[in-house]
C-alpha cells in the first residue's frame, strides 16, 4: 500500500511539473510570435532560396552544405508567406528540441522529475539576444538540423535499450544529415563518444570501436567531401577560415568564452551585453522610454564581498525604482520556478556518481564545443572583441547550461541531507537568486520583443498598403521612390539589398513594381523607362513606440535642397495610412502656396507659413477607416508628419530648392573647411567637379564661386565644362575673384575641370598637402529656381 501511495504522489508531482512546463513555454514563447525578421539573411532567404543562389553561396564560401540539407530546410522554413506561420514553426522547433533533449536526460538518469525540471529551467531562462539568436533568427535552419543531431542521440540510446543494429546505423545517418546543415555540429561528435563510453561499462574496446564505426565512416565521408569542395572552391568568406593573425589567441579565447557564457541566465543583463548598440541614439531613445533605471555591476571593486553586497543593493534598488513597470507574468514565471525547485529539493532524486560525471562532461561539451568553429575565424573573433554578444552556437550552449543547472540543483539537497537547517537555508538562498535571475531574463526578453516587434511593424503596415485602392491601381513596372523604406531601425535587418522591396512586392502580390532608394536610382529608372507617372512612398516610425505611417502619392515635381543631397517631392494630393497606438493624431504638412482647401472637408487646427495641421483618426479596426486622402496645392511630401504632439510644425523654405542639379568633388580637391558662413576647398594643380543633371532634358543653370591663390602675383585658372572652355580667370591672393557664369547642363554627368599655372604652396606645421588654388562658397543652381 505504501508503495502504491508513493507512486501516486510521484505521478501527481510529475503531472504538476508537466502542467508548469506547458504554462511556462506559452508565457516565454508566445510574445515572440509578434517579431519578424532580425537578420538580413532571413529577409533575403525568404525571397531567394533557389538552388542557383545557394550554389553561388556554396562556391563563394567553399561550403558544399548550402546546396544539401541547408537549402532544403531553408525552403521549408519559408514555405509559408505568412509571418505568423513562419514564427510558429520556428518556435515549435525550439519546443521539439527541448522535448527530445529532455527525453535523453530521462533515459540517462531514469528520472522523469529531473527531465521535466530541465524543461522548466529551459523555459524560464531562455533569453533572447540582439539579432542572431535562434529564438527570432534563422527559423528552422539550425534548430531543424539540431533535431537530427538529437534524433541521432535518441536512436543511439535506443540501440542500447533494444540492442538492434538498425538503431545504430540510423543514428549515424541522422548525425550525418545534421552535419549537412553546418560544420558547427561536427565537434558535437564528442557527445556521441561520451554516450558510447558511458553505456559500454565493461570498457570493451572492440565494442566501443564497433559502436563508433558507423559515425567514423559518416564523418570521414563528410570531411572528404568538405575538404574536396573547399579545395575546388577557395573560401572568400572570413567566417569560415582560420585566423592566423597576431591577436589570434586572444580573439579565440574571447570569442569562445563570450559566445558560450552568454548562455548563462542573467549574463546579458548584468554585463549590459544585450544593449550592444547602447551608443546608438535610436536604441537609447527606445531603452529609456521603457523607463528602466540603468544597472551597473561595479565589478571593478577588488574586494569580492563588497562586490556582492553592492550588487545586491543595486539590484534591489533597480527593482524598487522600476517596480511599476514589472509585468505580472514575470512573477508567475518566478513563482512556478520556486515551487518547482521546492519539489525537486524534496523529490530525493538519486544520480549515480558515474552517471553524474558523464552528464557533467556532456554539459560542458554542449557549453563550449558548438562555438569552437566560430571562435577560430577572424570574422567572429572581431565581432566578439568589439562586444558582440551571443551567436548561433549560444543557443546550443544553453542546453549545456540548463542541463548542468538542473543536475546541480537536484544534487545539492543530498550534499546536506544530514543538516536540514543548512539545507533549508540553501534552498531559500537559491530560490531568491533564481527568482532574481528569472526577472532579469524577463526584462531582457521584453526589451527584445518590443524592439523586434517595432521593426516588424514595417512589414505589417506594408501588408496593409498592399490592400489599398492606391496599390491596386498600380501597373506593372511602376516606379516608387521610397528611401525611408530602406532606412534601418536599430541594427536589425540593417543592410537590405537595393532590390529587396521590389522583390518582396513581387513575392507577396505578384506585381512587378520598381522600388528605388536613392535619387540617382530614381532618375536612372525614369530615363530608361520614361513612365507617364512615378510615385513616392514615405515610411516613418517613432523610435520608442509602434506609431508609424505611410504617405503615398504620385510625384508631380522633384527638387534638391541647398545641400544637394535629399530629394524633395511635391504633389497635389496624398494618401495617409497610419498604424498607431493613440486614437487620434495631428497631421501636419507644408505647401508651396498660402491657404489651400483640404479634402474630406477637414478644418485645420491652424495654418501658418503654408503649414497645415489638423486632427485625424488613427486607431480603428477597419483599414479603410484609417486611410486619409488629402488634396491641396503644391504639397511638400517630405514634410508630411503624423504625431500626437500639437506643437510640432515642420517648415522648410521650399523656394530655395533646386530641381534637378547635384554636384560632387571627384578629383584633386581636399576636404571641406568652414569658418562661419564661408565654406571652401583647396585643390591640387588639377581639380574636377562632377555636376549631375538628373533630368531627361538639358537645363540652364548659374554657377557662383570665389577663387583664391596663395601668391601675390596674378596667375591663371582655366575652367572647362565638358571639355569646352568656360572661363580663363586671372587671380592673386591680394584680390580673390568672384565668378558668376551661366552654363547649360546636358542630361546626366557634366564635368567641370580646373587647371592652373600657379606654383605650388606648401603649408607649415606638418601639413603635407600641395595647394594651388581654392574655391569658396560654390553654388550651382537652375536658372529658373523652383516652382510648382
Amino acid at each position: 500500500m505504501k508503495s502504491s501511495k508513493s507512486s501516486n504522489i510521484l505521478t501527481t508531482e510529475r503531472s504538476i511539473l508537466l502542467f508548469f512546463v506547458v504554462v511556462l513555454f506559452i508565457l516565454s514563447l508566445f510574445p515572440f510570435l509578434s517579431t519578424g525578421f532580425t537578420t538580413n539573411d532571413d529577409a533575403y532567404n525568404q525571397l531567394h532560396h533557389d538552388f542557383h543562389r545557394m550554389l553561388e553561396i556554396s562556391k563563394n564560401q567553399g561550403r558544399f552544405f548550402f546546396i544539401t540539407f541547408q537549402w532544403w530546410i531553408i525552403t521549408v522554413s519559408f514555405i509559408s508567406k505568412n509571418f505568423l506561420s513562419i514564427k510558429a514553426g520556428a518556435l515549435l522547433a525550439i519546443v521539439l528540441n527541448t522535448i527530445m533533449f529532455s527525453w535523453l536526460l530521462f533515459k540517462i538518469t531514469e528520472s522523469g522529475m529531473l527531465s521535466l525540471f530541465f524543461m522548466i529551467l529551459f523555459a524560464v531562462f531562455l533569453q533572447d539576444s540582439w539579432d542572431h539568436y535562434l529564438i527570432t533568427s534563422s527559423p528552422l535552419i539550425y534548430t531543424g538540423a539540431f533535431i537530427m543531431i538529437l534524433a541521432s542521440w535518441c536512436m543511439h540510446l535506443s540501440f542500447y535499450i533494444y540492442n538492434k543494429l538498425r538503431w545504430l546505423i540510423l543514428s549515424a545517418c541522422a548525425f550525418f544529415i545534421g552535419l549537412l546543415c553546418s560544420e558547427m555540429f561536427l565537434p558535437l561528435i564528442t557527445v556521441t563518444v561520451l554516450l558510447v563510453l558511458y553505456y559500454r561499462k565493461e570498457n570493451n574496446l572492440k565494442k566501443i570501436f564497433t559502436d563508433l564505426l558507423p559515425f567514423s565512416i559518416a564523418i570521414t565521408i563528410y570531411i572528404v567531401i568538405y575538404m574536396g569542395f573547399r579545395y575546388e572552391f577557395t573560401s572568400q568568406y572570413q567566417g569560415n577560415v582560420i585566423n592566423t593573425g597576431a591577436n589570434y589567441f586572444t580573439g579565440f579565447v574571447v570569442c569562445l568564452l563570450r559566445y558560450s557564457l552568454d548562455a548563462v541566465p542573467g549574463v546579458l543583463f548584468f554585463t549590459n551585453s544585450y544593449s550592444v548598440i547602447a551608443n546608438m541614439d535610436a536604441y537609447n531613445s527606445f531603452y529609456h522610454s521603457m523607463q528602466f533605471v540603468s544597472f551597473n555591476s561595479l565589478s571593478s571593486l577588488s574586494s569580492l564581498p563588497w562586490v556582492v553586497i553592492i550588487n545586491v543593493y543595486l539590484w534591489l534598488t533597480f527593482l524598487i525604482d522600476n517596480f511599476k513597470h514589472l509585468k505580472p507574468e514575470w512573477f508567475i514565471r518566478g513563482a512556478i520556478l520556486i515551487y518547482s525547485l521546492y519539489m525537486i529539493f524534496y523529490a530525493k532524486i538519486q544520480i549515480r556518481k558515474r552517471t553524474l560525471i558523464y552528464l557533467v562532461l556532456i554539459g560542458l561539451s554542449l557549453l563550449f564545443l558548438p562555438n569552437l568553429p566560430h571562435a577560430l575565424t577572424p570574422k567572429y573573433q572581431e565581432w566578439a572583441l568589439h562586444g558582440s554578444s551571443s551567436y548561433v552556437g549560444t543557443y546550443f550552449s544553453f542546453f549545456g547550461v540548463v542541463m548542468l543547472s538542473s543536475i546541480l540543483l537536484a544534487v545539492i539537497p543530498h550534499l546536506f541531507r544530514r543538516f536540514p537547517s543548512i539545507q533549508k537555508g540553501i534552498m531559500f538562498l537559491l530560490a531568491v537568486v533564481l527568482f532574481a535571475l528569472s526577472l532579469t531574463v524577463s526584462i531582457v526578453n521584453d526589451v527584445m520583443v518590443a524592439s523586434k516587434t517595432m521593426v516588424h511593424n514595417k512589414w505589417e503596415i506594408m501588408e496593409d498598403f498592399f490592400r489599398t485602392d492606391e496599390f491596386a491601381r498600380l501597373k506593372d513596372n511602376s516606379i516608387i521612390y521610397a528611401p525611408t523604406l530602406y532606412k534601418p531601425q536599430f541594427i536589425l535587418v540593417s543592410n537590405i539589398m537595393p532590390n529587396y522591396w521590389s522583390d518582396y512586392i513581387m513575392y507577396k502580390t505578384g506585381k512587378r513594381i520598381i522600388v528605388v532608394m536613392t535619387p540617382e536610382q530614381y532618375y536612372t529608372e525614369v530615363h530608361e523607362r520614361k513612365p507617364n507617372v512615378t510615385y513616392a512612398l514615405i515610411y516613418n516610425q517613432e523610435f520608442d513606440t509602434a506609431n508609424q505611417y505611410i504617405v503615398f502619392s504620385e510625384i508631380e515635381n522633384t527638387a534638391f535642397g541647398p545641400n544637394n543631397s535629399d530629394m524633395a517631392l511635391f504633389s497635389g494630393n496624398f494618401m495617409l495610412l497610419p498604424m498607431t497606438l493613440y486614437s487620434e493624431g495631428n497631421l501636419s504638412f507644408q505647401t508651396t502656396g498660402a491657404a489651400d482647401a483640404l479634402s474630406n472637408n477637414k478644418i485645420p487646427l491652424f495654418s501658418r507659413q503654408g503649414v497645415f495641421t489638423y486632427r485625424v483618426k488613427t486607431k480603428t479596426r477597419r483599414l479603410k477607416d484609417r486611410i486619409e486622402r488629402i488634396a491641396s496645392k503644391g504639397i511638400y511630401l517630405n514634410s508630411v508628419f503624423l504625431t500626437n504632439n500639437i506643437n510640432y510644425q515642420p517648415y522648410v523654405d521650399v523656394t530655395k530648392f533646386n530641381k534637378h542639379i547635384t554636384f560632387e568633388y571627384v578629383k584633386g580637391f581636399y576636404d571641406e573647411e568652414k569658418n562661419g558662413q564661408d565654406v571652401w576647398r583647396w585643390s591640387s594643380k588639377e581639380g574636377v567637379i562632377k555636376i549631375n543633371n538628373l533630368d531627361v532634358n538639358p537645363h540652364d543653370a548659374v554657377i557662383r564661386m570665389t577663387m583664391t591663390l596663395f601668391h601675390k602675383n596674378n596667375y591663371n585658372v582655366s575652367i572647362t565644362l565638358n571639355k569646352e572652355l568656360l572661363a580663363n580667370v586671372s587671380i592673386s591672393n591680394s584680390a580673390g575673384k568672384t565668378i558668376e557664369s551661366k552654363i547649360k547642363l546636358a542630361p546626366g554627368e557634366n564635368i567641370l575641370k580646373f587647371e592652373t599655372d600657379a606654383p605650388v604652396f606648401h603649408p607649415l606645421n606638418g601639413d603635407t598637402r600641395s595647394l594651388f588654388f581654392g574655391i569658396w562658397n560654390l553654388s550651382i543652381e537652375e536658372k529658373d529656381g523652383f516652382s510648382m
